[in-house]
């Protein structure tokens, strides 16, 4: 062509093989590459799409083991060719080439470590580069092309072209300052009538997932769900994932709050709701001080009676906890559960420090007696080699936490006190989190003469942001000392 780019085969022709019967990733690549320029734009998008499923395949590393360079060469020959054509892309290929990259660039980033010469390797060189920089070149790539079609896109390709970018992170801007985010919930809104429960959910969640507000399509998506005559179209992940997005945006909308909550209410049983599902539920009636007594009750009870929480993750425990402290829900038999189940744990190494703050605060907060539970996540965070990981916040409500449970544990505050004095500097630390340190260490009886030193000279330098219980609580400590 006079413009220099490939011509793809027109998506009339039949395909010359078919990706899905590949059965290995080798498989597939040495056919795509083989066959590059008789490809359509489809055929294009369908190696994209079998690519993180066979790329996942037990024993696709080592296939490769004596073909690196070939198959670095052949794979950025591919990608080449599906990025020089972007335009031939219809709707559906966008959707699925870029969810099939972003779902490639997710296994990777999730890898600890890379192999110098392993397919990892060459898929991170090639996708994503140094700070990322491949992967917003090509993302941005398909998000220009999307803008040609945009009008063309169904409710599927918005919402699964739109969770390619929420998985990678990334929000492309254009040159006019608006967002990808922006164009697709603008055109995603007047098609909210004819959307898939599933796709809505995802489309929701995507714009939540990268802080990209929009009080329209929310306003206008809750108004339509909150108008149904019942939900039973929508799968619990669906529900969660919507309600989690409308607290994560603080997107106000009291009416599909009660509209789920009514509907769970009515269930027969919440089996099919998993763990995440109903931590993201409560979690979000909770954040968006959206009261509803018997939903907190329907789901405590469900907990209460699983014969075990072995498939609960410890966010999903903190979220549960933290969400009923927060909404001022009471139910003690769901609290010594989670706190039985995870006193039982043989190690702890999934819980991060927001965790263990958020879960003993609930504890506290909500007068929830445990020691065992107290006793458990002290010894475990004194057996650190150093608390590094660990903010500001977090150490401040650990330590106001066990001075409001009353629960005494000197090697742990030592330990909190010796980090802190330790830092270079506590200006991380806010007003509320300096008058809650000092105040728990002085509850406690803990006496550390150079956490207060520093404390104090800390807060000379913030007194303007001082609330005046954070001063009756700093002057506090400071007399009982």
């Amino acid at each position: 062509r006079a413009d220099g780019m490939i011509q793809f085969v027109e998506n009339r022709q039949p395909p010359i093989f078919r990706m899905k019967d590949c059965r290995s990733i080798e498989v597939a690549i040495d056919k795509t590459f083989g066959h590059l320029d008789k490809l359509n734009a489809h055929d294009i998008s369908a190696f994209w799409a079998v690519a993180p499923r066979l790329l996942q395949r037990r024993g696709a590393k080592s296939r490769f083991a004596n073909r690196k360079p070939q198959v670095a060469g052949d794979l950025d020959a591919i990608l080449t060719r599906t990025l020089a054509n972007t335009e031939a892309f219809v709707p559906r290929d966008l959707a699925t080439t870029a969810l099939g990259l972003a779902r490639i660039v997710t296994w990777i980033g999730s890898r600890k470590s890379l192999p110098k010469g392993s397919l990892h390797q060459i898929l991170h060189h090639l996708l994503i580069g140094q700070d990322s920089e491949k992967m917003q070149r090509i993302f941005f790539r398909f998000a220009q092309a999307s803008m040609d079609v945009i009008h063309q896109f169904d409710d599927r390709c918005l919402s699964n072209f739109i969770y390619a970018y929420a998985i990678v992170g990334y929000v492309p801007e254009f040159g006019d300052g608006s967002t990808l985010f922006e164009h697709f919930g603008e055109r995603s809104t007047p098609l909210l009538g004819n959307f898939q429960t599933q796709n809505l959910s995802i489309m929701l969640w995507s714009h939540a997932k990268m802080g990209a507000s929009n009080p329209k399509l929310f306003g206008e998506a809750g108004d339509m769900i909150a108008s149904l005559d019942n939900l039973d179209g929508y799968t619990p992940q669906a529900l969660a994932n919507i309600l989690w997005s409308y607290a994560t945006l603080g997107h106000e909308h009291p009416k599909i709050f009660t509209k789920v909550a009514n509907h769970i209410d009515a269930l027969a049983s919440l089996d099919d709701f998993g763990p995440q599902d109903l931590s993201n539920i409560v979690w979000a009636y909770a954040t968006s001080n959206e009261s509803h007594e018997l939903l907190f009750k329907r789901i405590a009870d469900h907990i209460v009676a699983l014969d075990n929480l072995i498939e609960f993750q410890s966010q999903s425990f903190s979220n549960i906890v933290w969400s009923y402290a927060s909404a001022d829900e009471s139910h003690p038999k769901l609290f010594k559960k989670v706190a039985d189940h995870i006193s039982a744990l043989n190690n702890m190494d999934t819980f991060k420090p927001q965790i263990f703050s958020n879960t003993v605060w609930a504890y506290a907060t909500a007068g929830e007696s445990h020691p065992k539970l107290f006793q458990k996540f002290a010894n475990h965070i004194i057996a650190m080699d150093n608390l590094d990981r660990f903010g500001a916040q977090p150490l401040s409500n650990i330590v106001w936490s066990y001075a409001t449970a009353k629960e005494l544990h000197p090697k742990l505050f030592k330990s909190v006190a010796d980090h802190v004095v330790m830092l270079d500097s506590l200006v991380a630390f806010n007003p509320q989190s300096l008058s809650n340190m000092v105040w728990a260490y002085a509850t406690s009886k803990e006496l550390h003469p150079l956490l207060f030193q520093k404390v104090a000279d800390t807060a000379l330098t913030k007194i303007s942001g001082f609330s005046p219980q954070n001063i009756a609580n700093f002057l506090w400590a400071f007399a009982a000392k």
